[in-house]
């Protein structure tokens, strides 16, 4: 995944976005290891109804009643880096001295 990333910071995205979201169907214990992957049995149809609750959740679709059927995950905030930030406000910084 981090390859795929990287590709996208020199190709036609480049500038368009500098953050990203992941999703995964193993649990996370309280030091931030993976659990197992879940077993077989069940484990496609947990799958698709995952990927539908991320769907509704993230869009929101106005006639939209199911609400993510009671869609329950962790959130992990990673720290941003600071070459990212920094680079963030030399172009900001930048931009507003264009304009005036």
């Amino acid at each position: 995944m981090g390859a795929r990333l990287w590709e996208h910071t020199r190709d036609r995205l480049t500038g368009r976005w500098d953050r990203f979201s992941w999703f995964g169907v193993r649990r996370v214990d309280e030091h931030g290891a993976l659990g197992p992957m879940p077993d077989s049995a069940g484990s496609i149809t947990m799958l698709i109804a995952t990927m539908e609750a991320l769907l509704i959740e993230r869009l929101e679709p106005p006639q939209n009643r199911r609400q993510g059927d009671g869609f329950n995950a962790l959130e992990f905030i990673q720290v941003t880096d600071q070459e990212i930030e920094s680079q963030r406000q030399k172009s900001l910084l930048a931009k507003l001295g264009a304009k005036l």
